[in-house]
C-alpha cells in the first residue's frame, strides 16, 4: 500500500490536483481540488477511503472502539437492574407465608419424604427475593468490568465526517491533534465556510 501513497498522482482526475497531504503514523491523509482521499492500511476496514470535498461535515476528534462489546454491557446492565429491581419490589417469603407445611400433618399422611421436599422448595422461593438481588449485583460489576474493558480497548483516531450515507474517514489521532485538525480544515473547506457548527471541541466530539 505504501506504493500508491507515494504515486497519489497516478489516482488524480484530469484537471484534479494535491491541496494538501498529511502523515499520520502508517495512514496518509491528501486533500485535494476535489476529494479527501485516505489511505489507512493498518486499521479495519478498506485500504483506500475518499469523497468528495463538499460532502466533508467536519474533523474531529474521535475513537473507535468494539460495538459488540458496548451492546453486552448495556444488555448486562439492564438484566442486572431488573433483577435488583425485582428483587426489592418482590417479597417472596410474605407470598409464601400461608403455603407453610405442619411436619406433624405431614408424618400422619405419610408422605413424610414428599412433604419435605415440597417444604424444601417452598424454602427456596421464599429466598428468590435475595437470591434475585445478589444476581443483579453480581451482573451489574460485571457489566461495570466489560465497561472497563471497551473503554480500555478504545483506539483514538480523527474522524473526518461526511453528510449523507458515505461513511465517515477514521484515521490514527496524532499526538498534536490541534495542529492536524486546523491544516486539514484549512486544506478542505473553503475561507468562507463556518466550520464551528460542524466540529465543535477536540476531544469528546465523538468519543463512544
Amino acid at each position: 500500500m505504501s506504493g500508491w501513497q507515494a504515486r497519489v498522482d497516478e489516482l488524480l482526475y484530469d484537471g484534479e490536483s494535491v491541496r494538501d497531504s498529511l502523515e499520520l503514523d502508517s495512514a496518509q491523509v491528501v486533500v485535494t481540488s476535489h476529494r479527501v482521499i485516505a489511505f489507512t492500511p493498518d486499521l479495519d476496514g478498506e485500504n483506500f477511503q475518499q469523497v468528495d470535498r463538499p460532502n466533508v461535515t467536519g474533523v474531529e476528534a474521535s475513537a473507535s472502539a468494539n460495538d459488540s462489546l458496548l451492546s453486552r454491557v448495556i444488555s448486562t446492565g439492564a438484566i442486572g437492574l431488573l433483577l435488583v429491581a425485582v428483587g426489592y419490589a418482590v417479597d417472596f417469603e410474605s407470598i409464601l407465608g400461608d403455603a407453610a407445611i405442619d411436619g406433624q400433618t405431614s408424618t400422619g399422611t405419610g408422605l413424610g419424604s414428599v412433604i419435605q421436599t415440597t417444604r424444601s422448595m417452598l424454602d427456596i422461593v421464599a429466598q428468590l427475593d435475595e437470591m434475585m438481588r445478589l444476581l443483579g449485583a453480581l451482573a451489574l460489576l460485571f457489566a461495570v468490568a466489560l465497561f472497563g474493558v471497551y473503554w480500555l480497548g478504545r483506539d483514538p483516531t480523527l474522524l473526518i465526517t461526511t453528510a449523507g450515507d458515505t461513511d465517515d474517514i477514521r484515521l490514527p489521532r496524532p499526538e498534536n491533534v490541534a495542529a492536524a485538525r486546523s491544516r486539514l480544515e484549512a486544506a478542505i473547506f473553503p475561507d468562507d465556510v463556518d466550520r464551528s457548527a460542524g466540529s465543535e471541541g477536540l476531544l469528546g466530539d465523538h468519543l463512544p
